[in-house]
């Protein structure tokens, strides 16, 4: 299911009581409980809409199973606690060969030709103001997107960018990297989310953008 995605999901099995309830998370969407419906023994379903904003992430997913229902012998109160049934290993995730757009965490750092000392600097000040989690670079095949608070920083469909490569400081990379526009305007980003020396951000996103 895409980012914006809304629509049915459908639950197949056996056992499926009138009143188990769902606990799903996933994609920054949860499902209320008006959402979930047990159809049969077999089958439920659930109303879901993905955020256009979601990211990759792991979810939960999990089935509580109501105890069996009082018989003659057990008397009229029903014994015994819930069973949870989670699915496993489920998650939301967008591949780069999708035209979807997908976030990066990467912080935007400054516009400009700058030395790689000043975009350190420029880092260490950044980081000093508080919590770099909503630093998102949007990157789709089709366009570069970044915006702080509303305003957009970078807008620019895929053509204008001419390349994208990495700031090396004494030779080696440390995470930022600039993204340099057909027009000559360069912008400075600082991955937010970890350096990864086998795969950088600068080479995720230029495979998104098949530059």
């Amino acid at each position: 299911m895409p980012p914006g995605w809304e629509g049915d999901v459908v639950f197949a099995g056996k056992n499926f009581a009138p009143n188990m309830k769902l606990r799903f998370e996933c994609g920054g969407q949860s499902v209320k409980p008006k959402d979930f419906r047990v159809e049969s023994g077999e089958r439920a379903t659930f109303h879901l809409k993905i955020q256009p904003t979601a990211e990759e992430t792991t979810c939960i997913i999990a089935l509580e199973v109501p105890p069996a229902p009082p018989t003659a012998e057990t008397g009229p109160a029903v014994q015994g606690s819930p069973m949870v049934v989670q699915v496993t290993g489920a998650s939301f995730a967008i591949s780069e060969s999708s035209n979807l757009a997908k976030a990066y965490k990467a912080c935007f750092l400054a516009e400009g030709d700058l030395a790689p000392m000043e975009i350190m600097m420029k880092y260490s000040e950044a980081m000093q103001k508080g919590s770099q989690d909503e630093c998102k670079l949007y990157v789709s095949s089709d366009s570069v997107k970044y915006s702080d608070k509303g305003k957009a920083i970078l807008d620019q469909p895929a053509s204008a960018v001419k390349t994208i490569e990495p700031v090396l400081m004494m030779g080696e990379s440390m995470g930022a990297f600039r993204i340099v526009l057909t027009n000559g305007k360069i912008y400075n980003f600082m991955a937010s989310g970890g350096h990864n020396e086998d795969d950088p951000l600068n080479e995720q996103i230029k495979r998104k953008l098949k530059k």
